[in-house]
């Protein structure tokens, strides 16, 4: 039996995806939310790149979701 190891990275890069198509955005959209490039916003849902705390604190916020760490709230 092959078990197969899940990459952090793409799972967040798969919920991010989730998450902005549940608001019917474009990555242009998102990118604007973040004040960022929409390459960035392009490259976290491929989990090419890692989001940093501020990045996944402004995304909660953004999709008024919560990020814990270890059951603690980081946006507390």
């Amino acid at each position: 039996v092959t078990v197969k190891k899940v990459n952090p990275v793409e799972k967040f890069g798969d919920v991010l995806r989730q998450l902005r198509e549940e608001f019917s955005w474009t990555q242009e959209d998102l990118a604007a939310e973040l004040e960022c490039d929409r390459a960035y916003v392009s490259q976290l849902e491929r989990g090419v790149q890692n989001p940093s705390l501020k990045t996944m604190a402004r995304l909660a916020k953004i999709f008024s979701v919560d990020v814990t760490f270890a059951g603690q709230s980081l946006l507390m």
